[in-house]
């Protein structure tokens, strides 16, 4: 067995992927991807992945992309323990949630992050560095949207609206975690591991109230377990310098 993860310490897809790894009990090299030095725009990084972004998991020589399906393929390839519910009702369960941070979480916290974390590191980025990580990153749309934060602010409407998404989801996540005690039911999932990286990162971006005990007390437990599991310190904190988002408040 030879598992490689071409993974960004702070990207949600990457430590989603690592939680998985982790929850597995699975050896894995680490090669670091560095996004804000556009490294994921680098040609022996795009041979991994053409879409130039991470995570890539490689597995004997063979890349496999998009943390979805990386953590579906390692729990097809290594089933003990098992992170996909027994019953054919909670497995679509799980899959509904999962399909709800692809489609809703990935892309409102992606807007917000790029306004909010990402936009004062790209104004440390000249002409020059920009004009080069444009030239070379396959996606276009996601190329310009660096340019842009780095000399403007994106709409605030647009802002509100991804906003409004996630609130949403978490009254969503609150009343399925008041009836069980995890995402697909009685048992912890590739669902639970997918969005706890997303809560994290609301923290940081400053919605940590929203998931506090007063606010949501069922997804403020339900966060607390999640951390507690022996995978977060192994596949988060220690690649953020041992504190969590919400230490970091």
């Amino acid at each position: 067995m030879d598992l490689a993860l071409y993974h960004y310490d702070h990207s949600v897809c990457s430590q989603k992927v690592r939680l998985c790894l982790e929850e597995k009990g699975l050896a894995w090299a680490s090669h670091p991807v560095d996004l804000m030095r556009f490294e994921n725009t680098r040609p022996e990084y795009l041979a991994l992945n053409p879409e130039g972004v991470v995570p890539t998991l490689v597995h004997d020589g063979r890349p496999i992309r998009e943390s979805t399906v990386i953590n579906e393929y390692l729990d097809d390839v290594f089933p003990e323990p098992p992170l996909r519910p027994a019953g054919a009702l909670a497995r679509a369960e799980m899959r509904v949630w999962i399909k709800l941070e692809d489609d809703t979480a990935l892309p409102s916290v992606g807007l917000l992050t790029f306004q909010r974390l990402i936009k004062p590191q790209m104004r440390q980025r000249s002409e020059g560095e920009i004009a080069d990580m444009m030239a070379a990153h396959p996606n276009r749309e996601r190329a310009r949207l660096h340019r842009f934060v780095r000399d403007a602010d994106l709409p605030a409407e647009v802002l509100r609206d991804a906003e409004r998404k996630l609130v949403g989801v978490l009254d969503r996540l609150e009343a399925s975690l008041a009836s069980q005690p995890w995402l697909a039911g009685a048992t912890y999932s590739l669902a639970d591991l997918t969005w706890l990286p997303f809560l994290d990162r609301m923290v940081l971006l400053g919605m940590g109230d929203m998931l506090a005990p007063a606010a949501r007390p069922a997804l403020a437990d339900w966060c607390a377990r999640s951390r507690e599991r022996p995978s977060y310190a192994r596949a988060v904190l220690r690649f953020m310098g041992g504190r969590s988002r919400a230490e970091e408040r």
